[in-house]
């Protein structure tokens, strides 16, 4: 099974709408009483930041998608890997760059657990 970690990044100068369920909520009433999550409390911190959905153990449906050499290549090529997914704009020089970076400097952080990570870029082809 190959685990999936899905991200957008934005360009827009637009503000999102999109929010976390219950980031409009105190943590006691979104969790229903409970104490807040880490993850409760840096959506709210941040309501442009979108946390994923789980997919409750449901393994990711295979695709293929055409890399920077022409090569195609499918999700199913990295089985028994964590893979995270970075849909981008390549035309972006804002956040997009800054994402990038960040999830190399995430595996980076790893050590060695960080082998079991693959980083993919998705982007839109040249216009």
């Amino acid at each position: 099974m190959t685990a999936v970690i899905a991200l957008a990044a934005g360009c827009s100068s637009g503000s999102s709408n999109s929010r976390a369920a219950g980031s409009g909520t105190s943590g006691s009433e979104a969790s229903g009483g409970k104490e807040e999550t880490a993850q409760q409390r840096l959506a709210a911190a941040n309501p442009n930041l979108d946390p994923g959905s789980p997919l409750g153990g449901i393994a990711a449906p295979d695709f293929r998608l055409t890399n920077q050499f022409g090569q195609q290549i499918s999700l199913s090529a990295f089985r028994g890997k964590i893979v995270i997914l970075a849909f981008t704009d390549s035309e972006c020089t804002t956040v997009c760059p800054l994402t990038t970076q960040a999830m190399l400097v995430a595996k980076q952080l790893l050590g060695p657990a960080g082998s079991q990570v693959q980083l993919l870029g998705v982007g839109q082809p040249d216009r």
